[in-house]
């Protein structure tokens, strides 16, 4: 990605970068690995990169993104053949979360509606819980009723497990815990919609598209 380091001669030995793939980095770092080069992640190191400004970059950031790497799983899918862990998640993580985004977005759309209650402010404050932290919260204070199964237990600890890591990680990267990211941190879910909606942007628009490459 944007911290990554490769040395001259691998490169030039693989004939450089591609430009048959939107993410050229992760094509290359994965024929590095192939050809039995060491790909090495440094957990102290620290960059600093650019992020997107707004909603139309994030777009176009991500898209890129997304379809890139489904296009290095089609491309690399010998090296399943590999008794890696990392490459067997990577290529599960990949396929996951674009069979998921697919499946997500209606998902939530019947759910919602599903359990829909009537009157303003029972509405309101449904689609509150749904689309905040509060919703995880609630679901512990309703388990006596409820009951425990599945659905709850993925629910309450997807919830309460993502907002834990965005204010941890703010606070490992010295950053300052202020209002604005505490209320981003609250309305995780929503954010977790668009970059579904995204994934699934990216595979209709380029997937469908005869230019399939980033750079020239």
């Amino acid at each position: 990605g944007a911290a990554a380091c490769f040395r001259k001669s691998v490169l030039e030995d693989l004939n450089g970068f591609s430009t048959k793939v939107l993410t050229e980095d992760m094509d290359i770092s994965l024929r590095i690995f192939e050809h039995g080069f060491k790909v090495l992640t440094v957990e102290t190191s620290y960059y600093h990169t650019r992020a997107a400004k707004n909603l139309k970059e994030l777009f176009v950031q991500r898209m890129r993104w997304f379809f890139g790497g489904l296009q290095c799983m089609r491309l690399h899918k010998k090296l399943l053949r590999r008794k890696s862990f990392a490459v067997k998640y990577l290529f599960f993580n990949q396929w996951f979360w674009a069979f998921f985004s697919i499946i997500i977005i209606p998902l939530v759309i019947y759910e919602v509606n599903f359990w829909m209650p009537i009157g303003f402010l029972n509405i309101f404050n449904y689609l509150f819980r749904w689309f905040s932290f509060l919703g995880p919260v609630y679901v512990l204070y309703m388990l006596p009723v409820w009951g425990l199964n599945f659905i709850n237990i993925f629910g309450v600890f997807a919830g309460i497990i993502t907002t834990i890591l965005i204010l941890s990680s703010i606070i490992k990267f010295k950053g300052k815990i202020t209002f604005s990211k505490v209320l981003i941190a609250f309305f995780y879910f929503p954010y977790t919609l668009i970059l579904n909606t995204i994934l699934v942007t990216a595979v209709f628009k380029h997937g469908f598209s005869k230019k399939k490459y980033f750079k020239n």
